[in-house]
């Protein structure tokens, strides 16, 4: 079964775009697909620095482990479409 990630980016976790992926889940889910949530409007991300950490240690993950990031990421590469 295909699973569906939805990001809301909004720092209203209950505004319109919310409100919008909310729906459009609902009607996935009727279809069959998994889907979840993510907010992340009012998390701190850091932001990629374009050290490579990522790429040398080869395990997908930002050398801040304090990066909310890293925990969407692994979300994204487990969804089948995002």
């Amino acid at each position: 079964m295909n699973s569906v990630l939805a990001i809301n980016g909004s720092p209203r976790k209950n505004g319109n775009t919310a409100l919008l992926l909310g729906i459009v889940l609902e009607e996935l889910n009727k279809a069959g697909f998994n889907t979840e949530l993510v907010n992340i409007g009012n998390d701190a991300l850091i932001g990629c620095q374009a050290c490579y950490t990522c790429r040398k240690t080869r395990d997908n993950t930002c050398k801040y482990d304090n990066d909310p990031f890293n925990k969407v990421y692994r979300k994204c590469l487990g969804a089948d479409i995002i």
